[in-house]
């Protein structure tokens, strides 16, 4: 059976388990939906000044939809299942792109939609699910042009990621991060056309951005885009340096969650990827863990016993259930803090374990490295396929930070490393390449995944 058939199998039996039909707005689905109905009641293209995405491409897909079936929670949240759709079958193609076999293509596939995250964000009409399937979708295109030396496919690439920034700003870190990349790694396929691969990454993406800027001239920049500015100047750089750190650890052990269902089959590789890694790899992941509970400690004794998921309140994950809460305490804790406590251990060995399959693959000892050029073009480590998604998944990091400095007192809210989901998947399904790899612990753990995605979705 092919692939995608499998997986829109699963997403269909999960969509009539839990059809989304709640007609009630979530989260900040009210804001969106007021620009939504301007849109199609006036015409009038209007962002609400309390708006921080730039949101443009959110309003007029959202739109697409209200059109036949009315301004409504039940119709947006449908644009956002059919995004969210797309951005699966996206990593799908992705990760098929980047060498990995069907069946493990169809795990992580599934790994992204059955993720609590994602699939409680899938029914929103929150910005989040469609910037990721935006972005994942210019990964296969920047993947592509990577692998087959194609300089059109950047050229490709470019404007979805003009696409994702007209539904957040974050979008322009996507061309940036392959222009890094490509400075670094400097592939033979690059520098023999170096204007042209710099034209293709960053021109097309740039249009939109210019576009977007010459509507902010007609109808005025929401004013709350300021805010990021005004919080980081109140931050200062100890303020933003105490955040970063934070957020690093968060993120690792969110980026663990992430990868679970893969790390959970790699099992078998494990002992021969701690063999064969250099001891610097060796030694920085045994030092994160180390350094991840000794962080969840700190937090426990912090916060009257918490630990995972670190943010008290306004996550998807929490200790109060599934979904976003206005206020900390307004529903009794679901399980006991020992529950929470494992999953964060869960998480943190997951991410130490990922580190190692990642960077071992990425920077693997010189007597074991392939002398096949096609896939480790350049001088540097970071030439690898791997290397790429690493560079994309740090422009991706780097995002979290400025929206997470206005709400730097609860750290940050998780739906903001959701870009991670399907980077992180992608490099640990790339480094599991040639590896051993038991699918069926990734299916119960993706069973396992799926039944808290469900039954804490629904309302």
């Amino acid at each position: 059976m092919r692939p995608a058939i499998v997986v829109l199998a699963v997403i269909a039996a999960t969509l009539a388990l839990l059809p989304p039909t709640l007609p009630v707005p979530l989260i900040d689905d009210w804001n969106y939906q007021i620009s939504v109905r301007r849109l199609v009641e006036d015409g009038d293209l209007w962002v609400a000044p309390w708006t921080a995405a730039t949101l443009l491409l959110q309003i007029g897909w959202g739109a697409l939809f209200a059109l036949p079936f009315g301004v409504n929670p039940v119709s947006l949240r449908w644009s956002t299942i059919v995004a969210s759709i797309g951005g699966i079958l996206a990593a799908l193609v992705l990760f098929r792109e980047i060498g990995i076999t069907p069946k493990r293509a169809v795990i992580g596939a599934l790994a992204i939609w059955l993720n609590p995250v994602m699939f409680a964000l899938s029914y929103t009409f929150m910005t989040d699910v469609p910037y990721v399937s935006l972005m994942t979708t210019a990964l296969f295109c920047t993947a592509r042009a990577h692998r087959h030396g194609s300089v059109r496919w950047l050229a490709i690439g470019s404007p979805v990621a003009g696409l994702a920034f007209l539904v957040r700003p974050q979008g322009i870190l996507i061309p940036g991060a392959i222009l890094l990349w490509l400075l670094i790694a400097r592939p033979g396929w690059a520098r023999r056309q170096w204007l042209l691969t710099i034209a293709a990454t960053l021109g097309p993406c740039l249009v939109a951005v210019g576009l977007y800027l010459a509507w902010g001239v007609r109808a005025g920049l929401p004013s709350a885009q300021s805010v990021y500015v005004d919080s980081m100047r109140a931050a200062g750089i100890v303020g933003i340096g105490d955040l970063v750190w934070k957020l690093a650890m968060v993120g690792g052990f969110y980026l663990g969650l992430f990868m679970f269902p893969i790390v959970v089959g790699a099992a078998a590789a494990l002992p021969h990827a701690w063999r064969t890694a250099t001891w610097p790899i060796r030694h920085l992941a045994l030092l994160w863990l180390i350094g991840a509970l000794l962080w969840m400690r700190w937090y426990i004794g912090a916060h009257d016993g918490r630990s995972f998921p670190f943010v008290p309140w306004g996550s998807i994950l929490s200790h109060d259930g599934l979904g976003v809460l206005d206020a900390d305490g307004e529903r009794t804790m679901v399980f006991a803090h020992w529950v929470f406590r494992t999953i964060g251990i869960a998480a943190a060995l997951s991410s130490a374990v990922g580190l190692l399959l990642i960077a071992g693959r990425i920077a693997p000892p010189r007597a074991i490295r392939p002398d096949s050029r096609s896939d480790d073009d350049g001088n540097s480590p970071l030439a690898s396929m791997g290397g790429l998604l690493a560079m994309l998944g740090v422009g991706q990091c780097v995002g979290v930070v400025s929206p997470s400095l206005y709400i730097r007192q609860v750290i940050t809210f998780d739906r903001y490393f959701l870009p991670l989901l399907p980077i992180g998947i992608a490099l640990i399904l790339w480094a599991m390449r040639e590896r051993p790899m038991r699918l069926m612990p990734s299916v119960l753990a993706l069973a396992l995944f799926g039944v808290v995605s469900i039954l804490g979705s629904q309302d």
